[in-house]
């Protein structure tokens, strides 16, 4: 089961929003059904935790946050600093705000009036790094 929810908060006019979302995994495979390991959810990379590296941990279950700034300096061109937050467990009860990978970044947005067709994210204080992803899409 896959859950995501996502919130675009208006701050100061168009110009100025913050964006969070929310997104949780649960795998639920007998001991004979186990679901391959590339097919678990994971934790790292443009879509998780940026300051990881894409799909650095995997396991059953996973939840993760990512909150953005997004700060319109140009009709076309948002600046958007973030902050990303993810763990992922064997058993769900063991998913909480404990010891979660965390990250932080800027990235580049560049967008007609209704899509944005590029970004770039660079993220890092994971202590893995530094990332630098390009992606030809929204983040979320």
């Amino acid at each position: 089961f896959d859950g995501e929810v996502a919130r675009f908060i208006p701050l100061a006019g168009p110009k100025h929003v913050a964006a969070v979302r929310l997104g949780a995994s649960y795998v639920d495979s007998a001991d004979r059904d186990r679901v391959p390991f590339y097919f678990l959810p994971y934790v790292g990379g443009s879509d998780t935790v940026r300051g990881l590296v894409e799909f650095r941990y995997r396991d059953e279950n996973l939840a993760f946050l990512n909150a953005e700034y997004r700060w319109g300096v140009h009709k076309y061109v948002d600046v958007v600093p973030f902050f990303d937050a993810g763990k992922v467990a064997q058993d769900w009860h063991d998913i909480n705000f404990q010891k979660m990978k965390t990250a932080y970044g800027v990235g580049v947005r560049l967008h007609s009036d209704s899509h944005v067709f590029f970004r770039t994210d660079i993220g890092t204080g994971s202590g893995e790094g530094t990332n630098v992803f390009v992606k030809f899409g929204p983040s979320f």
